[in-house]
């Protein structure tokens, strides 16, 4: 659960440089998984809903699908926040 996450601001992990690597965005839609282009897994969920409200539970199904708990301090989360735009003039 999310109680067991640090509130802290993310620190340079202790792991070695190897496995520190990003692992996540909390970006797109709920439950998606991408690939990077070196092959590795990238978990992405909508955790703030079109009403600006964070939603809890897709948080925490995005922490436990991507393994967060497991992970201690050796993991990278990236958030983009901002409106989304059709591309049109």
């Amino acid at each position: 659960h999310l109680s067991s996450l640090s509130a802290s601001p993310l620190l340079p992990s202790a792991a070695p440089a190897r496995e520190a690597r990003p692992l996540a965005s909390i970006l797109c839609f709920p439950g998606t998984l991408a690939m990077a282009a070196d092959g590795s897994e990238r978990h992405t969920a909508q955790v703030v809903g079109a009403d600006g409200e964070m939603d809890g539970p897709a948080l925490e199904r995005f922490a436990a699908a991507a393994g967060l708990v497991q992970r201690g301090l050796s993991y990278a989360v990236v958030s983009i926040f901002g409106p989304q735009g059709s591309g049109e003039p």
